[in-house]
């Protein structure tokens, strides 16, 4: 199994979302961990959708601090 695992200090610009899907082209992750992502659930499941995964755990950001985000396969 490949983890991809990443402190992103935010995935609101679309430099990090495109470093993200660079990132899944060359590791093809079976699970990618963010850390300090800045996302909602709403802005999370668009990029769950983009990155190709079904299933998705997030703990939203306080404004701007923190924030989880585990995208997974069933």
């Amino acid at each position: 199994m490949k983890i991809l695992g990443w402190n992103c200090r935010g995935m609101l610009s679309n430099t990090a979302v495109r470093e993200l899907l660079e990132l899944q082209e060359r590791t093809r992750a079976e699970l990618i961990f963010l850390s300090e992502s800045h996302l909602n659930k709403c802005k999370a499941d668009e990029l769950r959708r983009v990155l190709g995964f079904d299933s998705m755990f997030v703990v939203e950001s306080d404004g701007w601090a923190g924030g989880l985000v585990l995208f997974y396969h069933k």
